[in-house]
């Protein structure tokens, strides 16, 4: 993603009428947090929150890591992957995902968001519905295109029935699902989350808590 992707995704994060906003509520005993996919840290940076909570970042993408930490020196950025965190078992009181989750093998990510959180520790992720997926399809006019989301297609009802994901066979370095309901809460569950729930209006945004 582009430095301008991620700025215009601050706009909107430090804006709660915009249609597009969409932040958890961390309960009240949390002081650290770790946001998965941060980008430049924007959400982090919008999270109403004291100034006692620990906000840490992590993201893939060394040159949006680097602007977030020259634009915002109170938090921590760290460059990474949410197949391998770089932090101690049960750091974290919450981890949050907006978004990125679907780009990642989910349930290696689970796994290590799940480590990292302290006991009843609070996950809160937002995920790609189907519908996505359709709109994509509707829109597409490439036929790499095409090809890529009929691997996306695939890769989605293998993790609904399976729980496993693969990388995309023509470019291994890309990965990418569209989630369901039944999908991703067996997939929590059998990593050692309870009490899951699921919106899907007007965002796909699951909750759930560490055992």
């Amino acid at each position: 993603m582009s430095i301008a992707y991620h700025e215009a995704e601050l706009e909107i994060a430090l804006n709660p009428a915009d249609p597009h906003y969409s932040l958890p509520l961390l309960p009240k005993s949390c002081r650290s947090l770790l946001d998965v996919g941060c980008g430049i840290g924007q959400s982090l940076i919008a999270m109403p929150s004291g100034a006692e909570l620990r906000r840490v970042g992590l993201d893939p993408d060394r040159e949006a890591i680097e602007h977030g930490r020259n634009r915002f020196p109170g938090i921590e950025l760290v460059c990474g992957t949410a197949e391998s965190l770089p932090f101690q078992d049960g750091e974290f009181d919450a981890v949050m995902s907006r978004v990125s989750l679907p780009y990642t093998n989910i349930p290696v990510a689970l796994a290590e968001i799940h480590r990292v959180l302290s006991p009843g520790g609070f996950v809160w992720l937002t995920l790609h519905p189907p519908s996505m997926w359709r709109q994509r399809v509707r829109e597409e006019r490439q036929l790499r295109g095409f090809i890529f989301l009929a691997y996306v297609a695939v890769n989605s009802l293998f993790f609904r029935f399976t729980g496993k994901l693969f990388r995309y066979p023509l470019n291994r370095s890309r990965m990418q699902s569209m989630q369901t309901e039944k999908g991703i809460r067996r997939a929590l569950e059998a990593t050692g989350f309870k009490d899951i729930r699921v919106t899907r209006e007007p965002r796909f945004v699951v909750t759930a808590v560490r055992l």
